[in-house]
């Protein structure tokens, strides 16, 4: 009797640690789709040596036009000046949730969980079977991870679908999964065309190739690797700019934040680009 009441616990507490890993495991499958994971942000403040009148003023001035649209996008007009001011008061995006986006530094690797960047490509199983594929460029060509992933997933039409796919040229298969160099009076072959002149003979080659050409267009100047940056240059107003549209860096900041949002993480490494007269954000922080 004695024996049998021996045996029965062993195989109980053998059921219940059995239950406990399957739960451990279970847990760690899915915590990344339940609980928020904040971070330790690094923060940098560009305290500038203009006003935000004399720098809207110098950006009024430049000799690009500097477009609104209607909220379909199919209408575009010149913006007014009040609307140039009010699309680069910096002190007014910091203070937001999703806009202080704007000032996230776009070429650096944050590191977020793997788990976290599946969820984010869930939806496109092609883009999801390369998950390590994209963290390991966006780590090797300095891209923020969400970043480069999202001018992947932001480019998922037929077009970009079919050339991430590979376009045969030549008996030999090309991929493209940025779009890059795809032309739009014949995407297809264009894009195709520019993976064979770079190499791009296999999907690892065009998402690390893809990655570096980001890098090196849009994130290689040192001033100019935010989304606030890039489209108003405040340290030199009204030069080398990245768009028209007075309201892309918001834009593409609310694209953003929304991605951060959904994968339950947020932001690490912002830029602050804060006018002269600014008191409030002196320190960079966003209240």
């Amino acid at each position: 009797m004695k024996q049998h009441n021996k045996s029965s616990i062993i195989v109980i507490v053998g059921l219940l640690v059995i239950t406990v890993l399957a739960a451990y495991t279970f847990f760690n499958m899915i915590k990344d789709q339940i609980f928020f994971e904040s971070v330790d942000q690094v923060e940098s403040v560009e305290t500038l040596n203009v006003t935000l009148e004399e720098a809207a003023k110098k950006q009024i001035n430049n000799y690009t036009s500097q477009q609104v649209s209607n909220k379909d996008n199919t209408n575009w007009r010149d913006a007014s000046d009040a609307e140039i001011k009010d699309a680069m008061d910096s002190s007014v995006f910091m203070d937001d949730e999703r806009q202080k986006y704007q000032f996230l530094d776009l070429s650096k690797y944050q590191g977020i969980d793997k788990n976290r960047i599946k969820r984010m490509l869930y939806e496109h199983p092609t883009l999801l079977n390369h998950t390590d594929d994209f963290i390991k460029a966006a780590k090797k060509q300095h891209v923020n991870e969400i970043y480069l992933i999202s001018h992947a997933l932001l480019e998922t039409g037929s077009v970009v679908s079919e050339l991430s796919n590979g376009v045969e040229i030549d008996g030999k298969k090309y991929y493209n999964f940025y779009g890059v160099g795809a032309l739009d009076e014949d995407p297809i072959k264009t894009g195709a065309e520019y993976a064979k002149k770079q190499g791009w003979d296999t999907p690892e080659k065009a998402i690390d190739g893809g990655a570096k050409f980001i890098h090196d267009h849009y994130l290689s100047h040192e001033d100019q690797n935010t989304l606030y940056s890039m489209r108003w240059n405040p340290k030199d107003p009204g030069e080398h700019q990245y768009a028209t549209d007075i309201n892309w860096a918001k834009s593409n900041a609310t694209i953003i934040a929304d991605f951060y949002k959904d994968l339950k993480t947020e932001g690490k490494y912002f830029n602050w680009y804060v006018y002269k007269g600014d008191t409030k954000h002196q320190d960079g922080k966003n209240y």
